[in-house]
């Protein structure tokens, strides 16, 4: 993360991720994120947060671009947070599972569970 003052920051990540029907489809996809992200208290131990970007879920040679839009909640203790957060992928285009079918895009809605370490100064 690079904060551009105490409540916005851009944050940068990378996951492994797992779409599975269990019938129908099991993929694993490496995702990349790049987000503007605002902390409406940053000067508090809680904090609710919401965040807005770009990114790409890749598979092998296939690469699918995507937007999101997300939130959650931070909890401070001394220099690392724990972090709980929702967020929804809008894809590009139809392709995710290899199969295109309908007028909707692919997307989906992700959870997470995090922990951030801050170096250097308190937040």
């Amino acid at each position: 993360k690079y904060y551009f003052s105490n409540y916005f920051n851009v944050d940068v990540n990378f996951a492994v991720i797992t779409f599975k029907n269990t019938a129908l489809f099991n993929k694993t996809y490496l995702s990349s994120d790049i987000n503007l992200e605002y902390l409406a208290l940053p000067f508090y131990k809680f904090s609710p947060y919401v965040y807005a970007g770009g990114g790409n879920l890749g598979f092998h040679n296939s690469h699918n671009f995507k937007t999101q839009i997300g939130g959650g909640i931070e909890y401070l203790f001394k220099n690392t947070a724990f972090r709980l957060n929702i967020q929804y992928d809008m894809g590009t285009d139809d392709n995710w599972d290899q199969f295109a079918n309908g007028k909707r895009k692919d997307q989906a809605v992700r959870l997470g569970l995090g922990i951030n370490y801050y170096f250097g100064n308190k937040k």
